[in-house]
C-alpha cells in the first residue's frame, strides 16, 4: 500500500534535518582540529624565535623535545550529506547484431523477467501557489451585544421659539378690606402771626401735622405825614 503524501513529506524533512545537524557535527570537528593546529604550529614558532633570540645573547638554548608519536586514528565521522548528482556519461556504442539477425529467418528470444522496480525519485519542487478558492457563504449575524455604557450629556441645544399667549386666568379672590384711612378732622390752619405763623392739620385719628410757615405777614401801616 502506497505511503501517504504526509508521511514521505515527514520522511524528507527528517532527512534534512539530519543531514544539517551531520554538517553541523562535522564544521565544528574540522574548525576545532584547524584551530588547535593553528596554536601548535603558533607555540612551535614561538620556540623557534625563542631559540633565536637567547643564541643571539650568547646563550645555550634547551634542547627541543622532538615531536611525540602520532596519536590512533579517531572514529569515522558521520556521514555528510549526499552529494549532486553527476552528469550523464557518454552513451555507450551499439553491440554486433546477432547472427540470427542476418539470416532470412529472424531469430526472437523468450520474453525476459520482469524488471524490478526503480528506486523512488527525489522530491520535486515545491508545485505553485494555487488561487484563492470561491468565497464561502456569510455566515449568520451573531448575537446582539450588550448596551455600552451611556454616553456624556451632549450640550444644551438652542432656544425653541416662543409658545402662543396662554388663556386669561381666572379672577382672583376679593381681597380683605383695609384699615380705616385717616382723614382731616380741621385745617389745615394759619396759627401765629408775622414770620411766626404755621400752617396746622388735624386728622381724624387725632394726630397733628404742622407745616413751617410763614402763612401770615406782618401789616405795616402807613405814617401820616408830619405839619410844617
Amino acid at each position: 500500500m502506497p505511503e501517504s503524501q504526509t508521511t514521505k513529506n515527514r520522511r524528507d524533512l527528517l532527512v534534512v534535518v539530519m543531514s544539517l545537524f551531520c554538517s553541523l557535527i562535522l564544521a565544528v570537528l574540522v574548525g576545532g582540529g584547524a584551530f588547535f593546529w593553528n596554536q601548535l604550529e603558533q607555540s612551535k614558532a614561538d620556540n623557534a624565535a625563542l631559540a633565536k633570540q637567547v643564541r643571539s645573547l650568547g646563550g645555550q638554548p634547551v634542547a627541543e623535545g622532538k615531536p611525540g608519536e602520532s596519536g590512533k586514528t579517531g572514529p569515522t565521522g558521520p556521514t555528510g550529506p549526499a552529494g549532486a548528482t553527476g552528469r550523464d556519461g557518454t552513451p555507450g556504442k551499439d553491440g554486433p547484431t546477432p547472427p540470427c539477425l542476418l539470416s532470412a529467418n529472424r531469430c526472437v528470444g523468450p520474453a525476459g523477467a520482469t524488471g524490478l522496480d526503480g528506486k523512488a525519485g527525489a522530491t520535486g519542487p515545491a508545485g505553485v501557489t494555487g488561487k484563492d478558492g470561491a468565497a464561502g457563504a456569510s455566515g449568520q449575524d451573531g448575537a446582539a451585544g450588550k448596551d455600552g455604557p451611556a454616553g456624556p450629556a451632549g450640550a444644551d441645544g438652542k432656544d425653541g421659539t416662543p409658545g402662543q399667549p396662554g388663556a386669561d386666568g381666572k379672577n382672583g379672590t376679593n381681597g380683605t378690606d383695609g384699615t380705616p384711612g385717616r382723614g382731616i378732622a380741621a385745617g389745615p390752619t394759619c396759627l401765629g402771626s408775622g414770620a411766626d405763623s404755621y400752617w396746622l392739620t388735624r386728622y381724624s385719628d387725632g394726630t397733628e401735622e404742622r407745616q413751617d410757615g410763614p402763612c401770615r405777614t406782618a401789616t405795616i401801616l402807613p405814617t401820616a405825614p408830619s405839619a410844617n
